[in-house]
């Protein structure tokens, strides 16, 4: 369930919008307000939130924008480019392993 949720948010945050855009946001909002980011808090934001204080790697969670800028590593996100979005490389233990307890 968790590499499933993890998995969404990269893809919806790397694909390009066909719908309405209005609905699509409101149903975007609403998909990860309670899919994603219950799992970015229970598995990331501790060592990746503004709110906790941390941001290993030079890397935050908090907003779209600090999703986009990414860290040391590069950009968490990349729209459109899954491949280069390290974020999905993450929790694909392409590059780097995490959350680095385990998938």
């Amino acid at each position: 369930m968790k590499s499933t949720s993890l998995c969404c948010l990269v893809v919806l945050l790397t694909t390009g919008v066909a719908h309405s855009a209005e609905a699509e946001t409101a149903e975007g909002l609403a998909f990860f307000e309670s899919k994603i980011r219950p799992v970015l808090i229970r598995e990331c934001y501790g060592c990746h939130s503004e709110q906790t204080g941390n941001a290993r790697g030079g890397l935050t969670l908090d907003t779209q924008q600090r999703l986009l800028i990414g860290g040391t590593t590069g950009p968490g996100i990349v729209p459109g480019n899954l491949a280069e979005s390290g974020l999905w490389r993450a929790i694909t233990y392409q590059d780097i392993e995490m959350p680095p307890q385990g998938r």
